[in-house]
């Protein structure tokens, strides 16, 4: 019986929280695991259902996160240029 996990160190990224915090986080891959059970509400207290791929699902959220990081930095540089715009004019 398997009482740790091997990992392979796949990056780092860093999750935005939804008030412009960002948390860093590294991201592993994880191989070989067999789901031994479903966690129900009437049973546990709380729902564990593995419907998911953790492996698309950290892509996804890494594509998001990097999209995000784009946004913010476009905004950035239009408020720099609004900023010198006014600066200008003074």
């Amino acid at each position: 019986m398997r009482t740790g996990v091997i990992t392979q160190k796949v990056g780092m990224t860093r999750l935005f929280l939804a008030d412009g915090t960002h948390v860093p986080v590294t991201v592993l891959k994880l191989d070989g695991c067999a789901v031994t059970a479903i966690r129900t509400q009437e049973k546990d207290g709380y729902v564990a259902v593995p419907k998911v791929n953790p492996a698309e699902d950290m892509v996804d959220l890494l594509g998001a996160s990097r999209a995000y990081q784009a946004n913010v930095s476009a905004i950035s540089a239009v408020k720099d240029m609004i900023q010198r715009s006014i600066d200008l004019f003074r």
